[in-house]
């Protein structure tokens, strides 16, 4: 295979996977809720359990509708006069909307912060003497290796960001997607959004069960229980470039894939995020496959070329 220059160069990946590196987060949007009842509230909200977060930590949860099915995926913390959510941007109004028809008698408003942003430091959690004070910070960890997440007004980030440039690099995109799928970790609005369930995604870590009721927690727990999905989110693998994608490979555009080359056999799924990895020498590829096609090893195709079944997203890995 010829290489493509404008791929993520390998260093970029190994920061990513051994070092520290910091990124803009413009897709997320910050959002406030005050008010006595403001733990209470969101904990019947959404589906992990937010009445005793740590200083400085934060909790990974979801909000889904009263059918069971993702609102969006949330970061909250607890700043002790407030929580902040960190919501993604092409979700905040469908929450804010739903989250305000059950504020009921409680002593509960919502905020959103259109002048706030949040950046994102991977790899280390020793920044904080740099940052200003007037910005909100707690750890997030969304690569599986130690972050802090910091919010605030442009002015305040931008010093920041001038800071961590004298000491850290800036993530690459490109790199960030490489190792995102190196580690299954699906993505709100690529991988999944208002049309799947939680354990379908292989979400189930940010569903609490013993926390009590929140908003569609009947259907969620019935499908833990006793529900069949229909798919998963699964990992797929190639040891070549997929030929209908290049950089990365066709997020967007859900190729269909079957049990057979050329769209032969029984249609099977859709991938939703696929790329190469330069250094692993193969596609990392995150699809929905069909229940009866869910199999370890199992061999499916898109248009000519195989791809393996190793991982259904959310389970241990074979």
């Amino acid at each position: 295979m010829t290489p493509n220059p404008s791929r993520p160069k390998l260093e970029d990946i190994r920061v990513l996977e051994e070092r520290a590196a910091f990124r803009d987060c413009p897709e997320l949007s910050v959002v406030y809720v005050r008010g006595d009842d403001r733990c209470s509230w969101l904990n019947g909200q959404i589906t992990n359990d937010v009445r005793e977060i740590p200083q400085g930590q934060s909790v990974h949860a979801l909000a889904v509708n009263v059918r069971g099915k993702i609102l969006a995926e949330l970061i909250v913390a607890d700043l002790g006069e407030a929580l902040v959510l960190l919501v993604p941007k092409r979700a905040q109004a469908a929450l804010l909307e739903s989250f305000e028809r059950y504020i009921i008698m409680e002593d509960v408003t919502l905020e959103a912060a259109p002048d706030s942003s949040a950046l994102y430091v991977h790899g280390a959690d020793t920044v904080s003497d740099a940052a200003p004070a007037s910005l909100v910070s707690f750890a997030y960890a969304p690569l599986g290796r130690p972050g802090r997440v910091f919010i605030g007004d442009h002015a305040s980030l931008a010093a920041l960001t001038r800071e961590l440039e004298a000491a850290l690099p800036r993530i690459d995109e490109g790199a960030y997607e490489i190792v995102r799928l190196r580690h299954a970790i699906p993505r709100y609005g690529v991988d999944f959004d208002e049309q799947n369930y939680p354990q379908e995604v292989g979400l189930k870590a940010l569903v609490s069960f013993q926390k009590g009721c929140y908003l569609g927690q009947e259907v969620v727990c019935t499908l833990e229980n006793r529900g069949k999905l229909s798919r998963h989110l699964c990992v797929l693998e190639s040891p070549k470039l997929l030929a209908a994608g290049s950089e990365p490979a066709a997020n967007s555009l859900r190729q269909q894939l079957f049990t057979s080359a050329e769209g032969q056999g029984d249609a099977a799924g859709a991938i939703t995020s696929a790329v190469w990895d330069p250094e692993q020498q193969k596609s990392h590829v995150l699809a929905y496959v069909r229940r009866a096609h869910a199999v370890l090893g199992a061999t499916l195709f898109v248009g000519t070329q195989a791809l393996t079944l190793a991982r259904i997203v959310g389970e241990d890995a074979a």
